[in-house]
């Protein structure tokens, strides 16, 4: 791609997922609004403080939070450009009740998600460029994948973000641009405490591909960078964005899954169970712990034991986060995001992993589905519901998970 056309599929791309934001929005992107609203007009400081009556507390940490504020000022700036221009005979004054339109200004607060799947997409083409592929497919697929259009453009979560921030710091990895690669993974924990796992999996590649001294310059990075970011948000404190960061953890219902098509859905007919009740000596959180913890040793043992390349980080990454999801409780119904992208990245380097990113993709977006149900449809709402289907796609599931492994550990993976 020339940079004309590169220019081009950035601004498409974008006005195809805004443009589809339009039309529906889930009552989440309201936190995200009066979040950026406060930022914007009482300031930063104290700002986790504050209360929302109404609305959620503030549990992402300060780059998402910063992002929120810039959607919202961004919206401002081009609604006060609008006035301006229909000050002229020539501009249609009936544009101006459009963007005034509340759905608009949700869309604003869409854009972190938007442009964060759009600038995914243009890595995958980096990452893939050099493959006999049609890069126009592999530069695309993402931003038409149904599963996440409905996460981004319409329920506007950001969970495609901190991905987006963790794809980039391996690919710099791998380029041997190491301090920006760092940055990058630090910016990746400012943005959602879920990217925490893929945060460990990075330094371990680091150490392992650089040394200690490199381990000792990321993890130092990422504290310094993690510190400065919060420094706007509170006085200066060290345990506080510590105690915060580790706050927003809780601030989750203690249930076996949050519409979740996991292994303790199909346990529990799909439906809350609170994952503090006991079974023989543990609690159901914690068999979920030991479940995933028994599933990952043997994942990073054999990544250590290879000679590390792209294609096998990502490998690895996709297979942890397929795992947590499927093991661990109280994963919410779009915390399998960075499967599907793991999964999109991975059919490029090798075809063998298209029927699973089909199937995760189908997976995914019925997941969504059965947690928004917007639009209202009798088909989707059926299907979401239908407890058969729901405990086949947990037996696939399941099935895909061992089917990973054999890939993981057979030495024909790199």
């Amino acid at each position: 791609m020339t940079r004309i056309q590169l220019g081009l599929f950035f601004i498409i791309g974008t006005l195809f997922l805004f443009l589809v934001s339009l039309p529906i929005y889930s009552g989440d992107v309201k936190n995200h609004l009066v979040w950026g609203q406060s930022i914007i007009e009482k300031g930063s400081l104290g700002f986790y403080g504050r209360e929302f009556y109404n609305y959620a507390f503030p549990n992402y940490p300060p780059l998402a939070m910063g992002l929120f504020a810039l959607s919202y000022k961004l919206y401002r700036i081009f609604l006060s450009v609008i006035y301006f221009l229909n000050t002229f005979p020539i501009f249609p004054s009936n544009l101006v009740y459009f963007f005034e339109w509340e759905n608009v200004l949700i869309s604003f607060l869409k854009l972190p998600a938007i442009l964060s799947t759009v600038g995914l997409s243009y890595l995958i083409y980096l990452v893939v460029k050099k493959e006999n592929i049609n890069k126009y497919l592999a530069s695309s697929i993402l931003i038409i994948n149904p599963s996440i259009i409905y996460l981004s453009a319409i329920w506007g979560q950001i969970d495609v973000l901190p991905t987006f921030f963790v794809v980039w710091s391996f690919y710099l990895l791998f380029k041997n641009r190491l301090i920006i690669s760092v940055v990058l993974i630090a910016l990746a924990l400012l943005t959602k405490q879920t990217v925490l796992i893929f945060w460990g999996i990075y330094m371990l590649t680091i150490f392992k591909l650089k040394g200690l001294r490199w381990l000792i310059k990321g993890v130092a990075t990422s504290l310094v960078i993690f510190y400065l970011a919060y420094l706007p948000f509170h006085s200066p404190s060290l345990t506080w964005p510590l105690e915060l960061y580790k706050l927003n953890f809780s601030l989750v219902a203690f249930s076996t899954s949050e519409n979740a098509i996991n292994l303790w859905g199909a346990l529990y007919n799909f439906k809350r169970s609170d994952d503090t009740a006991k079974f023989l000596i543990l609690s159901l959180q914690q068999w979920g712990y030991l479940l995933f913890g028994l599933s990952f040793l043997p994942l990073i043992y054999f990544f250590i034991k290879r000679k590390i390349t792209l294609y096998l980080l990502i490998l690895f990454s996709a297979i942890t986060s397929l795992n947590y999801y499927f093991f661990l409780t109280r994963m919410h119904e779009r915390y399998l995001a960075p499967a599907v992208i793991f999964l999109t990245i991975l059919v490029f380097l090798k075809k063998k992993h298209s029927f699973a990113l089909i199937y995760f993709s189908a997976l995914y977006f019925l997941n969504l589905y059965r947690g928004l149900l917007l639009p209202d449809n009798n088909i989707l709402i059926t299907l979401s519901r239908n407890k058969y289907l729901l405990d086949f796609l947990v037996l696939g599931y399941a099935f895909f998970i061992v089917y990973y492994y054999y890939l993981f550990i057979k030495p024909e993976n790199e």
